[in-house]
């Protein structure tokens, strides 16, 4: 008797930027791409980006802007963003998925701006 098990692997991803650390200053941006992604078993692949847990994007870049104040601003800082990329598979007529993820920690400088003069 033969016993075959194939086991499903997760897709692989090259990423760009590939440092794990990134500073930006307020009121610029920083995008995160997916180079590329193989499924090992040549299936279809799906992309999710999350912005500290919050779903925010399904294409293969994701641009973070950065405020001078408010939610995406330094007071909130830091960051982090995850690409999450699975694969389908079945087995024993069930639907399985493998997940490859990468994060990265993204810090918001605050940027010194001249004072306002509001009343004279």
């Amino acid at each position: 008797v033969n016993i075959t098990v194939d086991n499903n692997k997760p897709p692989e991803i090259l990423y760009s930027p590939t440092n794990d650390n990134i500073t930006i200053k307020e009121n610029s941006t920083q995008t995160f791409k997916v180079v590329d992604n193989v499924d090992p078993e040549w299936g279809n692949t799906t992309i999710q980006w999350f912005l500290n847990g919050e779903l925010v994007g399904t294409e293969t870049t994701y641009t973070f802007t950065a405020e001078y104040t408010g939610k995406y601003s330094s007071d909130n800082s830091p960051f982090y963003v995850k690409v999450s990329i699975s694969d389908k598979y079945w087995y024993d007529g069930k639907m399985g998925r493998e997940y490859t993820n990468r994060t990265w920690v993204l810090t918001v400088e605050n940027v010194n701006r001249a004072p306002v003069i509001s009343n004279f």
